[in-house]
Formats: C-alpha cells, structure tokens, sequence
C-alpha cells in the first residue's frame, strides 16, 4: 500500500470514519475545522490531500474500502469528503486547475467522485455512506462543470451542515 492508502485505510480502521479534505490553501486545514466544528483543528479522523494526484488516489482508496470492501470491515463506513474544485495537479504544481475540466483536469478523479456520490451505486438498501460537499474558493466560478457538479460558493453554512 502507498503512504496515502495507509493513511486512509489506518483512519477507517481506528475511527470507524473518515473525513477527506481536498484543497490546496495554506489553511485549508484550520478553515475547515472553523467552519464545520466551530474549532482550530480538525479531528484525528480527517485526511488532508491538497494536489489532484494524491486526492485522486485517496478517493480511489476510499471507494474500494467503503464500497467494495475492501477490506471487508470497511463496507458502509462513514466517509466526509470536502473537495474544492480549483487544485494544484500534482504536490509539486505552482498552478491551479479545475479537476472537474476534461481538458485540464483529471478524468480518474471525475470518475471516482462520480461514483462516490450518494446517487451512485452506493451500499444496496441503505444509501451511500459517503457525504460529499464540493466547494470552491471563487464566489462566481469560471465556467460551469462539464461534469454537473454542484459547485457552492466556500463559507460556513454548506460545510457546517456536514455536521449533521
């Protein structure tokens, strides 16, 4: 398993849960811990990815585990995933992309979170158990999402609802 499949895996396994963050702000972490729990930290159940590489990679792990289980204890897990739009493509990028865009972004991304969405395949008879919010940082994103993604303006209110 690679370093991010560890971390994954490793959170399900002692939590029972797991919280995904996908973004790239120097403070997304400490944002995102304010705007859902009220707090300057996020819960140990969280995992930060801030490229679409590695966060590519965390979602494929996620829907192998929570979906496929695999491992079996993972089938129907809890997962939360806040993903910005807007990424770096790789740790090592100065500029951003709309992951969600065919001709910048990544298709294996797009595909994985089309699948984790709660109107996908889901768990047979009981709903998905994954919650997703997809933000973005721009108040009037450029474009629309080729792949009609639900993009919602970054405050607290979308992502304080999670919480529930």
């Amino acid at each position: 398993m690679s370093g991010i499949a560890d971390q994954v895996i490793g959170r399900l396994f002692c939590y029972g849960k797991l919280g995904l963050l996908i973004e790239d702000a120097p403070d997304a972490q400490l944002r995102t811990a304010r705007e859902i729990y009220g707090a300057d930290g996020l819960p140990q159940w969280w995992f930060h990815c801030d490229d679409v590489e590695s966060g590519a990679e965390a979602l494929g792990v996620v829907a192998r585990a929570v979906l496929d289980g695999d491992p079996p204890w993972a089938l129907g897990l809890l997962v939360v995933i806040v993903v910005d739009r807007y990424l770096k493509k790789t740790l090592t990028s100065t500029r951003v992309v709309p992951w969600d865009d065919p001709a910048k972004g990544s298709a294996g991304m797009v595909e994985i979170m089309a699948r984790l969405q709660p109107s996908g395949p889901g768990i047979p008879g009981s709903g998905s158990p994954v919650k997703i919010a997809t933000v973005t940082s721009y108040f009037n994103p450029q474009g629309t999402s080729p792949q009609d993604i639900p993009w919602k303006p970054r405050h607290h209110e979308p992502l304080f609802q999670l919480r529930r």
